[in-house]
């Protein structure tokens, strides 16, 4: 049973302020409760998050995630070295560098049976040709060495502005793997 809506309030203004206190009342609700679901508790929250997506546009939207995850593939295979170049630029063998692979040293992506080195851990002004932590970075960054890479490379306002990859140059690998710590612990 709906009231009238006070004079000069349009009944989409009145269907807004519903919504808005459903959500309220759900959000007051889940405060109380301490809660925010768990293993054993489904929230439905649909007046704050909406009807779920149709099939059809869950598809669709896994259909584009793969897309742009193969794009994202390609894009850090063509800023790259392979194992031979990386050899090369480091002064070593190529099994020496297979050996910082599988040592964890720097990261690479097996690509139709070969290596390839995402170029941003190469770096010149270091001791050793690459750059320090990445071991440690490595093992609690999520995802994989392509995840990594879009991470290490963009630019984060937890750095001001700077890349991951610019406080690992600095050997600031403490705030660095602290940071994709705290990525992890929130589900990135």
């Amino acid at each position: 049973d709906r009231t009238a809506a006070a004079p000069g309030v349009t009944a989409d203004h009145s269907a807004r302020a519903e919504r808005i206190a459903r959500i309220a009342a759900d959000l007051e609700e889940l405060a109380n409760d301490g809660l925010i679901g768990d293993d054993e508790q489904a929230i439905d929250l649909p007046a704050v998050w909406g009807r779920a997506p149709s099939r059809t546009t869950r598809e669709l939207a896994e259909s584009a995630n793969l897309k742009k995850a193969f794009l994202t593939r390609q894009s850090v295979l063509q800023a790259s070295v392979s194992r031979g170049q990386a050899a090369a630029l480091l002064g070593l063998s190529e099994q020496a560098v297979t050996k910082h692979l599988d040592q964890g040293r720097i990261v690479g992506i097996k690509d139709k049976g070969r290596w390839a080195i995402p170029a941003w851990q190469l770096d010149a002004d270091t001791r050793d040709g690459y750059l320090g932590g990445i071991d440690r970075l490595a093992r609690v960054a999520p995802g994989g060495p392509i995840a990594l890479t879009r991470w290490v490379t963009r630019p984060a306002a937890d750095f001001g502005g700077r890349t991951p990859r610019d406080l690992l140059a600095r050997n600031l690998v403490d705030e660095v793997v602290r940071a994709a710590q705290a990525l992890t612990a929130k589900g990135w």
